[in-house]
């Protein structure tokens, strides 16, 4: 029998405060699905969180994404250090964003302008500034990301070795640079 794989996407979360009732539902009924789907098949190994984690960016948000994630492992079996999250458009906070880092993130037309400002970390923190409540949210929970620093929101690499298989993972993050109106 060949070493099979099994993970788990998950995506636009859009987690939120205030009146969550359908939330609550949805949640419940999805961790429930992922706690019979764990015990009755094979086993997860990874769960990927591939953007919109929360709503608007805010602090806020990533206390309920950490009862969440808590309530996600335990129904799936999955460890903190196989769990990936990259960030969503969802997962900036706007209010971070100025008319000139908008413009700024609307000019960057060329690999050469980019590649500007990531080997720039002055301004880099302009476009990295945005997603704070997401970085301390995956400092927070995430072993692995004590060392993040600006430049590492915008890719980050996991090596495992699960079911005597070697894997890489790399996370790319593309809303370090998502500016203006809400996609």
């Amino acid at each position: 029998m060949k070493n099979k794989i099994n993970w788990l996407h998950l995506s636009d979360l859009h987690l939120r405060t205030g009146d969550t009732y359908d939330q609550d539902i949805v949640l419940k009924s999805l961790i429930n699905d992922i706690r019979v789907f764990a015990l009755s098949h094979n086993p997860i190994h990874f769960i990927f969180i591939t953007g919109d984690l929360a709503a608007s960016g805010k602090p806020e948000e990533y206390s309920i994404a950490k009862q969440f994630l808590a309530e996600l492992m335990l129904a799936s079996g999955v460890p903190v250090e196989r769990i990936i999250c990259v960030p969503g458009n969802h997962d900036v906070d706007r209010s971070y964003i100025s008319n000139f880092s908008k413009s700024a993130s609307e000019s960057l037309s060329s690999r050469e302008l980019v590649s500007q400002i990531i080997g720039n970390p002055a301004e880099l923190s302009l476009f990295t500034r945005r997603l704070d409540g997401y970085k301390q949210f995956i400092v927070d929970q995430f072993p692995w990301s004590k060392s993040l620093k600006d430049e590492s929101l915008l890719t980050c690499t996991h090596n495992f070795t699960v079911e005597k298989l070697r894997l890489s993972v790399l996370a790319l993050n593309s809303a370090w640079v998502a500016g203006g109106g809400v996609r």
